[in-house]
């Protein structure tokens, strides 16, 4: 579980599920430069990075792998740079779905001890999220301040 980049062009998307916020497609798989076939499976893309990912789209994608409670693991595509100038990155995700797990172990832990489950997996994303502050924005926007300012006015502005 974890952060990762793959540089390379999509190829084909499988079958997918959406509702407002976001898309989960059963899998996303891209070429990269030297010729290798990635396939990255069930994969959670939300509604502003959806709108710069699609069959043929070149440039970097990254991914954050981790479990959500419904759908077991995910790998979140929560940062894509193309290479015709298309820059999205999305900060949503995750994090609630790790306070979800937390809320929902809390609160049915009375009732048998089934919220032991859901605590079992939160309490460790918990921790992880609390050691990975920063860590996507330094993946995506690098160590260059120019460049991480030039990538953030390409983005989209949420209003």
């Amino acid at each position: 579980m974890g952060l990762f980049k793959i540089s390379g062009t999509v190829t084909a998307i499988g079958q997918s599920e959406f509702n407002n916020h976001h898309t989960l497609y059963a899998f996303i798989e891209l070429v990269e430069p030297t010729g290798r076939r990635v396939m990255v499976q069930n994969v959670w893309v939300g509604n502003q990075v959806l709108a710069t990912m699609n069959v043929g789209a070149e440039g970097e994608f990254c991914f954050d792998k981790f479990f959500a409670a419904s759908k077991g693991l995910v790998s979140q595509l929560w940062g894509v740079k193309t290479s015709g100038g298309l820059v999205s990155f999305d900060r949503n995700m995750r994090t609630p779905l790790t306070f979800v797990h937390l809320a929902l172990g809390i609160v049915l832990l009375p009732f048998g001890g089934v919220g032991m489950v859901f605590l079992v997996f939160a309490l460790p994303q918990l921790v992880k999220l609390i050691g990975m502050i920063g860590a996507r924005e330094r993946m995506f926007y690098g160590q260059d301040h120019a460049e991480a300012r030039r990538l953030r006015q390409q983005q989209a502005v949420r209003i």
